[in-house]
């Protein structure tokens, strides 16, 4: 399924998007009513902003088909995301019209929202898949056993394959989440990188870190005991420990730092390999054999009282701050702890995969965690006391989060916002020890304990506060103003006035058609791009980039759409009024534009 394409913009789309055709059989499909309970009560997606049929749109089959393919577009978002790809435009269903004599039901055409450089059929199999379970598995009554069948079926037949073509890595996703929600357009230019922005306002994402993240600095941070060592020179609180590559060296040790001591590797992250509460040789040897299972250097770090909370920073400003708290219940005074483990877990077979939180265990990791909080199974316990499943919260064993952002004293914010600004990062995770994070850190022996290059960002209970994370790396919506000059006639001549204008402004202007390219001092600029829809999008991928003006007949800019999802002006040449109009009214349909006229012998504002 080898594919390497960029897709346009076009019908309002507010990312890029591929149309492309659907059969609809509606069988014995009468209502929506069981697709939607299927989709808001199991597949749990908000469906309040499904356009809504009224009569004007044909007879009650019409009006169901055009519902159906509606509701297959909000699966197919749903689905495109659990594979791992970030899609978050609804789509548009552009028509829908009864199938020819040889076809049975209806063909509807839809602008599909796509990411660049994968392959178009990758995303039809999966539309085609999705309007398959509306008209056939989500017309059925729901319940709780189906739901647990055809989520394993979708596991299996649908998201595990799409998977395999996802280059995109979890914390690339609430970034591009985040740009969305933002109105901050972004392309995927290959291998999991995202362009966030246009021309001289876009930044490159990897993974959550941008271009103006230093190499040096991301390299130090791939060293725990490098991190530290740096952190300390400079006068920063940091823990101490001790590297080893052997048990008699973790002995050793451990007994100079004295115990407890907490056993981690040097370069895993996400807590992956770390032992806490090793308080004597006998359990020191295995939390040193699980610390030594992606490679040999190890750190004994004499442990330090508190909480780890998480200091987001981006921008040189706190995004947001969290305590991470392990895998657990809360009680209400009432429930035992196997009650309220058996509570958690209760339902989450019926949940969607990806969405699924991790089981709530009761196994003999737990039992010991239980144990060092004075509890068992059977225990009680009080009212909005969290209860421990687990020793400490990573990836694998999952654990829960407070937002504390507006807790955070300004000498921890100021703290980290240095720490971060030390190693040349723009975006990274501080992870600081402490008892109390509403105290500052030299009253209660708080420490750093490392920085996080890549860090993990998250939006669930947190959105007001990850909602800074954008304005804190773009300063603005990342666009350039782009302008288009279409219709019939001397457009190159026009948009050169135009340029001519602009630059009176003190505005600096690239220009380009389908065959001729133009910095802003008008020097032609050589390039293998051809096409409006190639080179447009060839010059919002360049830095030196503050303006484009765009020269392309109607039917170019129509048929594949544009490199931008919107204009700051279109100007319609053409001396036919009528047509001229018609055209203007065409663009304004197509594409958001802030000013759209008809240029003639005199300039004509279009109403």
């Amino acid at each position: 399924m080898p594919e390497d394409r960029y897709y346009g913009y076009q019908f309002r789309s507010r990312q890029p998007c591929a149309i492309v055709d659907q059969q609809l059989a509606l069988g014995t499909l009468e209502d929506t009513r069981n697709i939607d309970s299927w989709l808001t009560d199991y597949f749990l997606v908000d469906i309040s902003n499904i356009p809504k049929e009224d009569n004007r749109q044909g007879n009650g089959q019409d009006r169901l088909a055009l519902a159906a393919a509606n509701r297959a577009l909000v699966l197919y978002g749903e689905l495109v995301r659990a594979s791992g790809m970030p899609s978050y435009d609804h789509g548009r269903v552009l028509r829908v019209s009864a199938a020819d004599e040889t076809q049975a039901g209806y063909r509807a055409t839809i602008a599909l929202p796509v990411i660049d450089t994968l392959p178009l059929d990758l995303f039809a199999q999966v539309f085609r898949a999705s309007t398959r379970l509306v008209l056939r598995t989500l017309s059925q009554e729901p319940s709780p056993e189906a739901a647990r069948d055809l989520f394993a079926q979708l596991d299996e037949a649908i998201i595990a394959h799409a998977k395999k073509f996802s280059p995109f890595s979890w914390t690339t996703l609430p970034v591009c989440e985040l740009a969305h929600q933002q109105n901050l357009p972004w392309r995927h230019i290959g291998r999991g990188v995202v362009r966030l922005g246009w021309g001289a306002k876009s930044q490159l994402l990897h993974h959550s870190s941008i271009e103006r993240d230093s190499a040096v600095g991301a390299q130090l941070c791939g060293s725990k005991s490098h991190t530290v060592r740096l952190l300390r020179s400079a006068g920063f609180p940091v823990p101490e420990h001790r590297q080893v590559d052997s048990l008699e060296g973790a002995v050793e040790a451990a007994r100079e730092l004295g115990w407890p001591v907490v056993v981690k590797p040097e370069h895993e992250a996400r807590s992956e390999g770390v032992t806490i509460d090793v308080d004597s040789e006998e359990t020191l040897q295995p939390a040193l054999r699980k610390a030594q299972e992606n490679g040999s250097a190890v750190l004994i770090e004499r442990q330090v009282p508190g909480i780890c909370n998480r200091i987001t920073v981006a921008g040189d400003r706190v995004i947001y701050v969290i305590r991470r708290l392990p895998k657990g219940v809360r009680g209400n005074g009432r429930s035992t702890v196997s009650e309220l483990v058996e509570k958690a877990n209760a339902g989450l077979g019926t949940v969607p995969p990806w969405k699924r939180l991790k089981e709530f265990p009761l196994d003999d990791l737990a039992l010991e965690s239980l144990a060092k909080q004075g509890l068992t199974p059977q225990s009680v316990p009080a009212e909005d006391q969290w209860v421990n499943l687990r020793p400490l919260s990573n990836d694998d064993w999952g654990g829960s989060i407070e937002d504390l952002t507006d807790h955070i004293h300004p000498d921890n914010a100021r703290l980290a916002i240095d720490a971060v600004r030390m190693f040349g990062l723009k975006i990274a995770g501080v992870d600081l020890m402490t008892t109390d994070i509403s105290r500052p850190w030299h009253e209660n022996g708080a420490v750093i304990l490392e920085l996080n290059f890549m860090p993990q960002i998250r939006i669930q209970k947190r959105e007001e506060h990850a909602a800074r994370l954008m304005p804190a790396l773009m300063g603005g919506d990342g666009r350039i103003p782009v302008h288009l000059v279409t219709g019939q006639g001397d457009l190159p001549g026009e948009a050169r006035r135009l340029r001519s204008q602009l630059e009176s402004q003190g505005r600096k202007c690239h220009l380009t058609s389908s065959d001729r390219s133009e910095d802003a001092a008008g020097r032609e600029i050589v390039m293998t791009a051809s096409g409006l829809f190639e080179r447009s999008l060839a010059l919002i991928m360049r830095r030196d980039v503050h303006e484009l003006i765009l020269v392309g007949a109607l039917p170019e800019v129509l048929n594949r759409g544009l490199a931008v999802d919107r204009l700051e002006n279109a100007l319609v040449v053409d001396d036919d009024p009528e047509r001229g109009e018609r055209a203007a009214r065409e663009i304004a349909s197509r594409f958001p534009v802030r000013s759209c006229r008809r240029l003639s012998p005199e300039i004509v504002p279009i109403s």
